[in-house]
């Protein structure tokens, strides 16, 4: 019984901490996957896979699209759009 309560305990510990958060990039012109060597070239792209903790990075250059995202994150979990390198981002919406 010990034994088992014990492996329950671990089970739900385990399942409780949070997932992993990602990192997706994007680069003007970017046709890629949002990965570092290979981003995606719109903000919006990267929104639609970024899930609660994940970090949206942007390259250098301006990023000018109406921001749609699927989903949001938490009030502990939030998904962040920071630039790469502070002040050379430039991200204006349309619309």
């Amino acid at each position: 019984m010990h034994r088992t309560l014990s492996t329950l305990l671990a089970a739900a510990a385990l399942m409780a901490l949070p997932a992993s958060a990602a990192t997706v990039y994007v680069a003007p012109g970017g046709t890629g996957n949002g990965s570092p060597a290979s981003p995606f070239g719109r903000v919006t792209d990267a929104l639609a896979v970024a899930m609660a903790g994940d970090e949206v990075v942007l390259r250098p250059g301006t990023y000018a699209e109406a921001i749609r995202t699927v989903r949001g994150g938490t009030s502990d979990q939030r998904i962040v759009i920071k630039a790469e390198q502070p002040g050379t981002a430039l991200l204006t919406t349309r619309g």
